[in-house]
Parts: structure tokens; C-alpha cells; sequence
């Protein structure tokens, strides 16, 4: 086999911070196989104001393989906040099957500061599961938003009396973003009894920002007192506090109103106030004062009457039209359902602001449903043009947004839309509804009687096309089976030159790919695809049609998918993304030739595909590539994870790898190029590389450890040698008397029960786990509340249920927390060589994930075993690791005794692991 590539003609990309800000510049980097440069790219796509960035960060995120750059992209996406990002955030923080997405999706609503994300969380915290509450506590504190501060504040002792760290510790700092004084008496007694520093730390920050008493705060000095940090961050709050004291209400509104600039959260202030000095010292600034910076303030004010305060500072039935748009703005800070009395005479006495009291209606009632209902049902929004009743429908859409989570109130928009569609004429209008019914995830009948008349009016050739896109959309987002037969039917006319829109032909195949399958004998949907991947077809064509292909592949159309790696750069990737879902060894070659581009994403994704793509050519190309970048950690670090074992036994590749470790002996992915070398190497090497097993003395012992261990003979080589060097002294008993130690013969039993854990729960059934579903064992360490940094040892053991089996003592709680955080931080996948660092922690994963919790599948399924069952065999490789590292130390052993219950434990887990796992 030659292994010389022909490389693709492409060229030099600069660095990223040499190029334009461009899509194009951008995307050479997004699938680069270096982190640093795909998080650099990311970050530079999020920073962008261009509102089409939002759509790329979402199209990526569907085509990233890397789960840390899926999370940074979440986190960009706050920076500029579009509809289009948050409907994407929304939708990712009711995922209810990875709960670290969801908890990332919540961050970047609270730091977009976006009144539809607070008026989401507002609702999304009364139905959310209590995984995701303290993210959403923290998330409202971010914006900040006050409508659940008497929630939270009663919310607090509870949280602490069920010593819910996360939650209590979100809880004391969001209340001191929101300035709420009701707290102050909560969150000085969690000072004084908390044993957690770092919930300590969190009430005194708290206590900081609310607190104007510098008495209260010198009073909790002892805590500090003996941590350096902890005290400067205690002196640093005393010294706001004792500035804060000194101010009085008439200080706070001078600055408010005559300073040069005023922080988001300084109205807040004014909460410590009595509300009736508030609003007179706010009459006084009134006159003098733009209606705008009153607006301002009042938008930021919760005392009980506020609503009122709106009636007495305005004269709402005279303002001007530019005034009451700055109103119904300060309105819509406010979640308030009071707020519908000026909101009322706002609409009465301004009827042409209709547009702005529905945003105002949309944001400031918690269920505005009875409002737009009767608003849909007027003489008014009948006698609105067509594109001024498609803005009324986007309130409504984003008066639905912020309450999806409760299905009982979405029901009433579902309603509303459900109306529009039976009885506005306008095609524009309908399928305004209908998007909106899509994106909220409504199935309706009405709209599938409305879908199914579109579809077969296409078909039949009806000119009017208005509304079929977005039909299409509804069935992209809202799958349909029984709607296949005529979801296909269109498919002729859509092969029809130029006459149908090419906007249309790409609705039509996303909605395609969406469906969970396709027939696979369906000529005209491969011709239909043909010419999608002609070159003449429009990039967005044809890459329409090769994500369906990603999704649905069809191995007869390979020859026209290669043929589009010779058009431009984003075709070539999303192609080569495609023909690693082909799994079909003819694309090797077309594939390896962009192993050497210049640009990164297209070397990158040329990699992972031949790393998972069948037959020897594939492999020969990878383990030249990485012969030619052995220094580069995150080639070596890919290849060691992906590169499957050869399909055919070849010296080439393991020799290859040896090369590799003999020019780098201190590399440090060291232990993956051995493990690699290992999978790639024949299956018959044995010692010596000879095929043989050389000794009289050896063949004795694999006599006798096949006839004491069920399927010694088909172990690893590694596996037997180690067993081989536990049993020498048993095979010369006159050399190991009483006076030679025999400890090594114990680590080495111990030794050799750790590498089957590797090789086959680990190799076999983990780490391919962890590496395609790494937030299903994150979904659990959450669900038993491993993910606080101070787990308590108690709630634990109940939400194992193994209370009859451990006790607080007995539990290795630290090695539990020690593995949950490198699970939850990922480190785990490029790194379990640290975390899984001997039996105790082989034993921990599978108590974790091997048993049924609390409802949930095990995540490492094991055979023949019972829950109880699995517990005892979990406790037993802990005992033996308590007798092993004594041993590995200074202990000794002398008799042969000591060994002999070892050795017979050990060869009974291990026949118990092959019945298990092998």
C-alpha cells in the first residue's frame, strides 16, 4: 500500500485574529481537530452582530462532534440575543435527557439580559424539575428580574434545611443581586450554622450587597477571620457596607437622576425605603426630569402598588405617542398581572399603539391569554392589513414562548392560532400560524387538515405556493408518520426545473430529514437528490441535500457525493460529514486527500471520518498521518480514541506505533499509543512477539490458571503475563519461604483484576459510552446530587439505596465526588487512565451506572447480575483494593496463607466479570 497523499488544492488560512470577521474566514476553523483554534472561532462568531451569526452558531451546534465547543456555543449565543437564539435556548433548557445542556442553555438566558428570557424563567421555575432550579435562581439574578423574589426568600430556609447546596448557596447570592432586605435574617443565620464554606462565603456575599447596617456585617468577622482569602473578601463587604449606610434616599435619587451614569441594579436600592418617602421624593424629580428616566426607574420598583404609581405620575389618556411607547416599555419590565389596569387605559385612550401594548401585554402579564384572545377576536385586528396581523400573531408567538413550559396555559394560544388558521383567508397570515403552532411544539388537527390540503394542491399543480413553506416547516418540527405518503407525493413537481423556488426544494428536504426514516427504494427521491448535487445546483442545494444524506443515507448516490468534494470549501465539509454516516470504504480515497489541507476544518473532519470509516486503506492513511504529527497531542489524543482495530491481522500498524513511542519516549499520551498499539496489533502476538509462549515453567501456569478461571485462554496477553507474575511463587515455593516477601504477588492479583475492568468494561462498554453519551452518566451524578462540591454523604446513600449496604463512614464519598467532577467537567474521556485509577473507582462507576436509579436504566448495562448483586461485587473490589495498597507500600507477607484467600477472590471476580461484562 503506497502512503503518499495527493493533496486537495486549497489554501493558507492566516489565523484567526489576523482575518476578517467573516462567515467565510470562520468557517475554515469550526471543525479544526485543536481546541484552541475551534473555541477561538466560536468565540469570534458569538461576538458578531450580524443576526445571521445566531444561525450559524445553530447550524454548527448540529454539526459540532465536539461536546465542550456544543456547550461554549450555548454560552455565545447571550452575547446578542436574536428570537431566533433564544427560541434555540429555550428549546435546549427543556431538555430534560442532558441536564449540563440545560443548565448551559439557563446560564446564556440569564446573560443575555433579555426580558423574554426572564419572563421564560419566571415560568420555567415553577415547572422545572429540581435539578435545574438553582440554575434558574442564578440565571433571574443575572438579568436581574424581582418577580420571584418572595418565592426565593421562602425558598431559602427550606433549601438549607434540606441541605440543598447548589440551590441554597444560587439562592443567598441571586437575593443579594435583587437587594432583597426580606432575606437579610436567612441569610445571617446560614452564616452562623453552616459548616460549608463555601455557603457561608455565599450569604456573606449576599449579606454584602443587601445589608446597610455595618454592625450586622462586623458581627460575622470571627468566621473569616481565619482563612486569608476569606477575610479579605469579608473586609472588602464591610467596608461597601459602612459606605452604603452612610446613604440616604435623597443621595440614591440625586445619582439616579443627576449622576452621569447609573448602574442596572442601582433602582434596586430604593426597595430599602419606606414606598411612600419613594414616591415622593420620584414626584419631586418628575417635573424636572425626563418622562424617560422616571420610566426607568419605575421599570426597575416591585413595592405591591406599583401599577398605581404609573396612573399618579402620567396622565396616561394624554401622553403623546412617543410617551406612551416609553411607558408601555417600562411596563414591560414588570411581570405583574396588576399591570393590567394602565395597560387597559393605555390601549382605551391610544388605540395606535396597539402593537406596543402588546409587546407590553406579551411581557408584563404572567398568562396573557384572556388579553390577545379578545384583542384576535376585534373589529380592530379584523381590519388590520395582512403584514400588520402576521405582527400580531408574533406577539402572541412570544407571549406562548415564555410559558411553553406549562402546557395548561399554552393550551389557550393553541386555540387563538387554531382560529386564525379556520378563519383568516389570508395564506401569508395562515402560515404565520402555523410556524408559530410549530415552534411551539402544538400538534393540531386543524393544521394537519390544513397541511394535507397544501400538499396535495402542490402536487396537483396549483400555482399558488404561499403557504407551502410553511407547511413544510411544521412538518420539519412537528413529525407527522401518517403524513408520509403525501409528505412524498410532492416530489415530482419539485424536480421541476426551474418553476418551483429552490428556497422551496430546501424546505422540502429539511422536512425530509427530519423524518426518523425513509423507504429505502425510492427513485425519484434519488433522482430528486441528483440534482441537488450537480454542480450547477446552489450551494445551499446542495447541502440541503447532503444533511439529508447525513441523516438518511443512500449508498447508491455515493458516487455523486464524492463528486461534491471538487466544490467550494463549506460543500467539501458538510460532504465529508456525510460520507462518514455512508460508512462505505470507497470513499477513502476521495476522503484523504483533504488529510493535509491547509484548512483546518477540512483536515479535521477528513480525520474523524477515516478513523470510523471500514477497511485497511482508511487505517493505513490515519496511522500515516499520525506518523507524520506524533508531537501533536490532539491528532495523537483523536486517533488513540477513534482508530478501530484492523480488519485484517497487519504488523504495519502496531510497528507504526512503536516508531512512534521509540522517537517520543516521554510523550505524554504514552498510555493511549500503548493501549493503541495493542488494538492494532495482531490478535495472535503473544510474548516476545513471537506467536509462541516460550518456558516449560510458563505453559504450567496457563495450565493451571485455565483450569481455575472460565476463559483464561481468550484474556489479553497483558492481562495473562500479570497473572503469570502473581502465580511464580506458588510455582517455586522453595525459593518464596518465610523469609521472602510475597506482597507483589497480591498487587499483581490486584493488578490483573484492574486490567479486565479496563479491557472489558472499560474498552467494551465505557469509554465508547462516554464518548458518544457523556451526559447521560453527567444526568446522574446530578439526579444524586454528586454534583455540589459538598455532597452529603446521607442523601447520597438514599438516592443509591443502598443505605442497607454502606454506612456515612463506609461510603467512599470523596472518591465519589472525585469521579463525579472529572464526569461533569469531561475530563473523564481523554482522561480516565486518572480518574479510573484503580478498583475503588472501576467499583464506584458501576454502583453509579450499572444499577437502576431512581427509575433510570443502568448506563452500563451488565448481564446476570441483580442490583443487590452488583453492590456486593462493587464492595468486594473495594475490600480488595483496601488489602492492595498497604502492600504497594511498606506492608509485607510472609506466609502463603495470606495470599491463598486473595488468589481465590480474585480468580472468583474474575470469572464473575466474564459472566458480567465479557
Amino acid at each position: 500500500m503506497p502512503s503518499a497523499r495527493k493533496l486537495a488544492k486549497t489554501t493558507q488560512p492566516q489565523p484567526i485574529s489576523a482575518q476578517p470577521k467573516s462567515f467565510e474566514s470562520l468557517r475554515a476553523f469550526y471543525h479544526s481537530v485543536h481546541e484552541n483554534e475551534r473555541l477561538e472561532a466560536i468565540e469570534v462568531l458569538g461576538s458578531m452582530s450580524d443576526p445571521d451569526a445566531a444561525r450559524e452558531l445553530i447550524q454548527l451546534y448540529e454539526e459540532c462532534q465536539w461536546r465542550t465547543n456544543r456547550l461554549q456555543m450555548i454560552r455565545v449565543l447571550s452575547k446578542n440575543p436574536t428570537q431566533r437564539s433564544l427560541e434555540f435556548l429555550f428549546k435546549l433548557a427543556q431538555t430534560s435527557n442532558d441536564i449540563p445542556i440545560a443548565e448551559a442553555a439557563v446560564w446564556s438566558l440569564g446573560q443575555s439580559h433579555h426580558r423574554l428570557a426572564a419572563h421564560f424563567l419566571v415560568h420555567f421555575y415553577r415547572n422545572t424539575n429540581d435539578l435545574l432550579k438553582p440554575s434558574v435562581v442564578g440565571a433571574l439574578g443575572q438579568i436581574p428580574d424581582r418577580t420571584l423574589l418572595k418565592d426565593f426568600v421562602e425558598e431559602l430556609p427550606l433549601a438549607i434545611h434540606n441541605q440543598k447546596v447548589s440551590l441554597a448557596k444560587n439562592l443567598a447570592l441571586t437575593l443579594g443581586e435583587l437587594k432583597a432586605v426580606e432575606a437579610l435574617p436567612y441569610l445571617q443565620e446560614l452564616v452562623h450554622q453552616t459548616a460549608n464554606s463555601e455557603l457561608r462565603l455565599s450569604a456573606l456575599i449576599g449579606i454584602g450587597k443587601i445589608c446597610r447596617t455595618s454592625q450586622l456585617v462586623a458581627s460575622l468577622e470571627p468566621y473569616f477571620r481565619n482563612d486569608l482569602f476569606q477575610y479579605q473578601l469579608f473586609t472588602n463587604i464591610k467596608s461597601q457596607v459602612q459606605f452604603r449606610s452612610k446613604w440616604r434616599l435623597e443621595d440614591y435619587l440625586n445619582r439616579i437622576f443627576d449622576g452621569p451614569e447609573m448602574h442596572k441594579t442601582l433602582p434596586y436600592e430604593l426597595s430599602h425605603f419606606d414606598s411612600k418617602d419613594v414616591k415622593e421624593g420620584l414626584k419631586l424629580f418628575r417635573s424636572s426630569h425626563p418622562l424617560e428616566r422616571i420610566c426607568l426607574v419605575l421599570s426597575k420598583l416591585d413595592f405591591p402598588d406599583i401599577s398605581d404609581w404609573y396612573q399618579e405620575f402620567f396622565d396616561l389618556k394624554n401622553l403623546k405617542r412617543e410617551e406612551v411607547e416609553i411607558v408601555l416599555r417600562s411596563i414591560s419590565e414588570h411581570i405583574d398581572p396588576k399591570m393590567i389596569q394602565p395597560l387597559n387605559t393605555l390601549r382605551e385612550h391610544h388605540p395606535e399603539c396597539w402593537q406596543e401594548w402588546l409587546t407590553a401585554v406579551s411581557m408584563s402579564i404572567p398568562n396573557a391569554a384572556p388579553q390577545f384572545k379578545e384583542f384576535f377576536n376585534s373589529d380592530h385586528y379584523s381590519g388590520l392589513s395582512e403584514d400588520l396581523r402576521i405582527l400580531a400573531i408574533n406577539q402572541l408567538y412570544n407571549q406562548a414562548l415564555a410559558i411553553q413550559s406549562s402546557p395548561s396555559q399554552l393550551q389557550a394560544f393553541e386555540t387563538i392560532l387554531n382560529g386564525i388558521l379556520e378563519h383568516d383567508p389570508s395564506q401569508a397570515v395562515q402560515g404565520r400560524a402555523l410556524r408559530s403552532l410549530a415552534g411551539l411544539g402544538l400538534s393540531s388537527k386543524k393544521a394537519i387538515q390544513l397541511i394535507k390540503q397544501c400538499l396535495q394542491d402542490f402536487t396537483s399543480g396549483a400555482p399558488d405556493v404561499t403557504l407551502m413553506p410553511s407547511c413544510l416547516y411544521y412538518l420539519e418540527l412537528c413529525t407527522e408518520r401518517n403524513l408520509l405518503s403525501q409528505l412524498l407525493l410532492p416530489l415530482e413537481r419539485m424536480m421541476d426545473g426551474n418553476q418551483i423556488p429552490v428556497q422551496l426544494k430546501i424546505a422540502y428536504l429539511k422536512t425530509l430529514s427530519a423524518l426518523p426514516e425513509l423507504p429505502a427504494a425510492l427513485p425519484k427521491l434519488d433522482l430528486f437528490l441528483k440534482q441537488a448535487l450537480q454542480s450547477t445546483s446552489s450551494p445551499e442545494w446542495t447541502m440541503a441535500a447532503l444533511r439529508l444524506l447525513n441523516s438518511h443515507p443512500r449508498v447508491d448516490l455515493l458516487p455523486e457525493v464524492t463528486e461534491t468534494l471538487k466544490r467550494e470549501e463549506r460543500i467539501q465539509v458538510t460532504a465529508i460529514i456525510t460520507l462518514k454516516a455512508f460508512a462505505d470504504e470507497r470513499a477513502t480515497e476521495p476522503v484523504a486527500r483533504f488529510l493535509d489541507s491547509k484548512q483546518k476544518s477540512l483536515s479535521g473532519r477528513a480525520l474523524d471520518t477515516l478513523t470510523s470509516l471500514p477497511g485497511m486503506r482508511a487505517k493505513r492513511f490515519v496511522i500515516d498521518y499520525l506518523k507524520d504529527h506524533g508531537e501533536d497531542l490532539e491528532i495523537c489524543d483523536k486517533i488513540i480514541r477513534c482508530l478501530n482495530s484492523p480488519e485484517s491481522p497487519s504488523d504495519y500498524f502496531s510497528e507504526s506505533v512503536d516508531q512512534i513511542l521509540k522517537k517520543f519516549p516521554l510523550h505524554p499520551h504514552k498510555d493511549g499509543l500503548v493501549l493503541l498499539r495493542e488494538r492494532m496489533a495482531p490478535q495472535s502476538s503473544t510474548l516476545g512477539r513471537s506467536g509462541k509462549v516460550k518456558g516449560v515453567d510458563i505453559q504450567a501456569i496457563d495450565q493451571e490458571l485455565n483450569l481455575k478461571i472460565a476463559g483464561y485462554s481468550s484474556l489479553e496477553e497483558s492481562i495473562k503475563t500479570t497473572l503469570r507474575s502473581a502465580e511464580i511463587p506458588y510455582k517455586h515455593r522453595e525459593l518464596f519461604d518465610e523469609y521472602v516477601d510475597k506482597a507483589s504477588s497480591i498487587v499483581e492479583y490486584c493488578k490483573a483484576v484492574d486490567l479486565v475492568m479496563e479491557k472489558t468494561l472499560g474498552k467494551n462498554l465505557l469509554f465508547p459510552k462516554l464518548e458518544n453519551s457523556l451526559f447521560e452518566f453527567q444526568n446522574i451524578i446530578h439526579a444524586i446530587g454528586l454534583s455540589d462540591s459538598y455532597a452529603n454523604a446521607k442523601d447520597v446513600l438514599a438516592s443509591l439505596d443502598i443505605e442497607k449496604h454502606f454506612t456515612i463512614q463506609s461510603l467512599p464519598l470523596h472518591k465519589m465526588t472525585l469521579v463525579a467532577q472529572a464526569i461533569l467537567n469531561g475530563k473523564i474521556v481523554n482522561e480516565h487512565f486518572k480518574t479510573l485509577d484503580g478498583l475503588r473507582a472501576w467499583a464506584i462507576m458501576i454502583l453509579l451506572f450499572g444499577r437502576r436509579i431512581q427509575n433510570r436504566k443502568p448506563v452500563i448495562p451488565l448481564k446476570s447480575l441483580t442490583d443487590d448483586a452488583i453492590v456486593t461485587f462493587c464492595k468486594r473490589l473495594m475490600a480488595l483494593q483496601d488489602i492492595r495498597n498497604p502492600l504497594a507500600h511498606r506492608q509485607t507477607v510472609v506466609q502463603f496463607h495470606q495470599i491463598d484467600a486473595v488468589r481465590a477472590e480474585v480468580f472468583a471476580l474474575l470469572g464473575l466479570i466474564q459472566k458480567a461484562i465479557g
